[in-house]
C-alpha cells in the first residue's frame, strides 16, 4: 500500500477518529441485520450485497456525527490544548468532508428499500447532530436533553434504521418485528443513556475548566455515579429481555450468553479492579461487540451457506473475540 493511500485513511482513522466507531459501535450496529434475518423466516439470495451498503450508511452517519462533535467543540478543546481536527482544516475541506459523508449515508438507499419513516428517522438523526453540537441549542450542554439527544443518536435511532430497512427486505412478520424492535431500541437507548453518563463523568474535570454544563457537571460526581448504576440494571433487563426473545428461536442464542458470562466472571475472579465499570466493560461491552454478532452468524451460517461468507468478512473486518483469540494463540 502506497504512502499517499495510508495517509489517506490514517486521517480519517485517526484525525477524524472514525477509528473508535469502527472498533467499538459498528460491529454492534452491523449486527442488527443479522438479527433480522435470524428472526425472518425469508433470508436474502445474496446477504452480504445488502450488509455491504448499509455498512456505508453506517460510515456516512458517524462521519457527519463526529464532524459536528469537533466543530461544534472546537473553541472548547483549543482551551485545554486538546486535539481537534476541524482546527487544521480549511472551510472548503470541511465542507468536502460533510460532502463525502453525506453522499455515503445516501447513496446506498438506490439499492435498500426506503420510505417515508426511513426518511424521517435520517432527517431526525442528522438534525440531532447539529442541534446537540452548535448554538443556539448546543443540546450538549442542556442537562437531561443532552443525554436524552446523545443516547437517541448514538444508538436508539441507528438501531431504528438498521432494524427498519431489513425488516422491509426481508418480509419479517409483524408481531415479531415489533416486539423484537421494542425491546431492541429500549435497551440501545438505556445504553446509550449508560454511554454518555460514563464519558461525562470521565469529562468531569475538563468540562468544568471549561465552563462546559453538562447534566454531570450540573449533577455532581456522586449523585451521578448512583444514576449510572440505576441506569446499569435496566440496561441488563432489557438485554435479558431481548436474549430470552432471541432464545426462543433459537436456545443456543441464551446458552452461549450464559456460558460467556460464567468464563468472564472466573477470568476476572481474581482481579484487583472491580465495580459497575467492570461490569459494563467485561460482561457487557465486550459481549456486545466482540461475541454477540458471532454466536448470531454461527446460527445463520448453519442454516444458510450465504452467509458464511459474512461471516468472514465479519471476522476479518472487525473487532470480535474470535479473530482475538486466533490472533493470541497464533502469538504463542
Amino acid at each position: 500500500m502506497s504512502s499517499g493511500v495510508k495517509d489517506f485513511f490514517r486521517f480519517f482513522a485517526k484525525r477524524l477518529r472514525l477509528s473508535n466507531p469502527w472498533n467499538y459501535k459498528v460491529p454492534f450496529l452491523i449486527t442488527i441485520p443479522y438479527l433480522v434475518f435470524f428472526i425472518s423466516d425469508t433470508k436474502p439470495e445474496w446477504p452480504v450485497l445488502c450488509i455491504g451498503v448499509s455498512l456505508m450508511v453506517i460510515i456516512g452517519v458517524a462521519g457527519i456525527g463526529y464532524l459536528t462533535n469537533d466543530l461544534g467543540d472546537k473553541q472548547k478543546d483549543k482551551l485545554q490544548g486538546k486535539y481537534n481536527v476541524t482546527e487544521y482544516l480549511s472551510r472548503l475541506s470541511i465542507a468536502g468532508l460533510f460532502f463525502i459523508f453525506f453522499f455515503l449515508m445516501l447513496a446506498p438507499w438506490w439499492i435498500l428499500p426506503f420510505n417515508g419513516n426511513s426518511a424521517l428517522l435520517l432527517v431526525i438523526e442528522v438534525l440531532l447532530f447539529f442541534l446537540y453540537a452548535f448554538p443556539p441549542f448546543r443540546l450538549k450542554e442542556r442537562g437531561l436533553l443532552g443525554i436524552v439527544a446523545d443516547a437517541l443518536y448514538a444508538h436508539a435511532l441507528p438501531s431504528a434504521l438498521a432494524a427498519y430497512t431489513f425488516y422491509l427486505l426481508t418480509g419479517c412478520k409483524e408481531t415479531v418485528f415489533y416486539f423484537f424492535i421494542s425491546v431492541l431500541l429500549s435497551w440501545q437507548f438505556v445504553l446509550g443513556l449508560r454511554n454518555i453518563l460514563f464519558h461525562q463523568i470521565q469529562d468531569f474535570e475538563n468540562d468544568r475548566m471549561t465552563n462546559t454544563e453538562t447534566y454531570v457537571t450540573k449533577t455532581g460526581i456522586n449523585k451521578s455515579e448512583s444514576i449510572v448504576k440505576i441506569v446499569l440494571c435496566f440496561e441488563l433487563v432489557f438485554f435479558m429481555m431481548f436474549v430470552v426473545f432471541c432464545s426462543y428461536i433459537n436456545l443456543f442464542v441464551g446458552l452461549s450468553v450464559l456460558l460467556f458470562w460464567l468464563f468472564s466472571y472466573f477470568k476476572q475472579k481474581y482481579r484487583q479492579e472491580r465495580g459497575y465499570r467492570l461490569l459494563a466493560y467485561k460482561l457487557l461491552d465486550d459481549l456486545y461487540i466482540q461475541w454477540f454478532p458471532i454466536f448470531i452468524l454461527s446460527i445463520l451460517s448453519v442454516n444458510a451457506i450465504a452467509f458464511v461468507f459474512v461471516f468472514v468478512l465479519h471476522v476479518v473486518l472487525f473487532k470480535n473475540g474470535l479473530k482475538g483469540y486466533l490472533i493470541q494463540k497464533l502469538k504463542l
